[in-house]
């Protein structure tokens, strides 16, 4: 339906990804190019000796091969890149960077400049500004934009290698593991949002999830304490971490639930819960007596300008419900749901391992998933607001098809490659 531009497939009345109408064929090659790559990757991992740091190496070439292929075959190749980041609508960062002479000063108070900022600057941290300020500080104005915009995505593809340590912690399976990885490297909205900070967060969500859960899951303290240096970088990019609250919260509810020691379990929570607090807590302290910065009410700021701009918008709720959920799996291309609907018929079947782990990962996830959803807390393009939200999916994902034979997973990578060209080359995601 995307390939043949229907009505109605690409978006609500309130929001459309616009289509485009480039030819597939350069991109049938280009990812036929990244099929082999990925088809390497699995042998190196498979192999008698099995080489899953390489493996993952190449994941992550293969993804920014991708990327900056698909880039380079627009119109104005990586001038386009550029042009969006300078641009003072579509992200507004480097916008805002070119206008500090003082950074102490300029964090000093930064709430009280959240309304004569521009664009997404106004319900942002002061995180993708100053990324941007460091770079334009290296390289002055002839080359900041475009190499902080290159820098991205090699920033991002982080994620790959990060993805797959955490799926094997919760699955206890290294082909588990590995599916999501892969998953994770043909994922669209990441592929094709080149230049994007939203393709680089989910970095965070599965740092934050990791952290986390070996924190309440295992007892490790230092984890715990790890989360809150990562919850606090995390939060000075975007304050829509906050919203992964319901998930981290029944994560050890479900532990519990699904065969953990209750007393450890509580015992575990509590007190990783008052180490994570007290260091995100004190760095933020620190950040207010070095330079003035108050996030709580940059937070507040930010969240009555969002208000308002909700009412501006008129996104209808009892639309929002639906298509915020259809806008995140397209992002996905679509094939996740579907072999997410595997899990949860192999899950009911009682065919999922029986550790806790992945059955309250997988609760906590989709019941996270579910309020934001209900609550309507985020609402919009959610193929990319929504983007740091796919690693509570992409782990399920990889379990079903680690499980499945082979031939049917390459099968299953090929569809992804092609739902990747097709939608690179009909579909426009900025």
């Amino acid at each position: 339906m995307v390939y043949f531009q229907t009505e109605g497939f690409s978006g609500p009345f309130y929001w459309k990804w616009t289509y485009a109408d480039a030819s597939i064929l350069p991109f049938l090659g280009l990812v036929s190019l990244g099929g082999a790559g990925i088809f390497g990757a699995q042998r190196l991992f498979s192999a008698d000796r099995p080489k899953t740091g390489l493996a993952l190496i190449v994941l992550v070439v293969v993804q920014i091969f991708l990327s900056f292929s698909f880039l380079a075959l627009t119109e104005d190749s990586f001038e386009t890149l550029e042009n969006r980041v300078k641009h003072p609508d579509i992200t507004s960062y480097y916008t805002e960077a070119r206008k500090i002479e003082h950074p102490l000063e300029w964090l000093d108070g930064y709430h009280l400049r959240l309304r004569s900022m521009v664009g997404h600057t106004q319900t942002h941290p002061p995180g993708p500004i100053l990324y941007y300020f460091l770079w334009l500080a290296v390289m002055g104005e002839g080359g900041a934009a475009l190499w902080g915009g290159l820098f991205l995505p090699l920033l991002g593809g982080i994620a790959i290698p990060a993805l797959y340590r955490f799926a094997v912690g919760i699955t206890q399976s290294r082909q588990a593991g590995f599916s999501a990885a892969v998953v994770w490297t043909l994922l669209p909205a990441v592929v094709l949002m080149v230049g994007s900070f939203d393709a680089v967060y989910p970095l965070f969500t599965i740092l934050l999830l990791h952290t986390w859960t070996q924190a309440v899951w295992e007892g490790r303290r230092g984890m715990a304490a790890a989360f809150g240096v990562t919850l606090t970088i995390a939060l000075l990019f975007t304050h829509s971490f906050l919203v992964l609250g319901c998930c981290l919260l029944l994560a050890p509810f479900f532990a519990v639930v699904f065969g953990a020691e209750r007393r450890k379990a509580w015992l575990n929570f509590l007190i990783s819960s008052a180490i994570a607090l007290l260091t995100a807590g004190t760095l933020f302290g620190l950040l207010y007596a070095a330079f003035g910065y108050d996030h709580y009410a940059a937070l507040r700021g930010s969240m009555a300008i969002q208000q308002e701009l909700a009412q501006v918008w008129g996104r209808p709720y009892h639309y929002t419900v639906f298509w915020d959920v259809y806008d995140f799996f397209l992002a996905s291309g679509w094939l996740a749901l579907g072999v997410l609907a595997a899990f949860l018929i192999r899950w009911r079947s009682g065919l999922v391992e029986k550790s806790f782990r992945l059955p309250a990962f997988a609760a906590a996830g989709l019941l996270g998933l579910l309020v934001v959803d209900l609550t309507g807390l985020l609402r919009g393009e959610t193929a990319r607001v929504w983007l740091f939200l796919q690693p509570l999916v992409i782990p399920l994902v990889g379990v079903e098809l680690g499980a499945w034979r082979g031939p049917w997973r390459y099968y299953a990578w090929a569809a992804m490659l092609l739902v990747l060209a097709v939608m690179r080359s009909r579909l426009n995601f900025i």
